[in-house]
């Protein structure tokens, strides 16, 4: 667990950099992304590549809390994805 939320937290700190790479994982953030239900995802927001599959699919499914309404759109910056993280963990 700790070493989750320390990708979770190196994740956050790259946000602006568009990827980042912990524990063999790569995270590629998207442009712009396109909730895929009622509840965003960080796999609607992120492309994750690695070896570990199992994790990938952990970190794809974690919930960010409500999807926007159809028509809407929603911003995530760093603090909003922090505060949706932290609430999640």
């Amino acid at each position: 667990m700790r070493k989750f939320l320390i990708f979770l937290a190196l994740f956050c700190f790259l946000l602006p950099a568009g990827s980042t790479t912990a524990e063999g994982i790569n995270a590629a953030i998207k442009e712009a992304a396109k909730a895929q239900g009622t509840q965003l995802t960080l796999g609607d927001i992120a492309e994750f590549t690695g070896k570990d599959a199992g994790r990938i699919q952990e970190l794809r499914t974690l919930n960010l809390g409500a999807a926007p309404l159809p028509g809407q759109r929603l911003v995530l910056n760093r603090e909003l994805l922090n505060a949706r993280l932290a609430d999640r963990s």
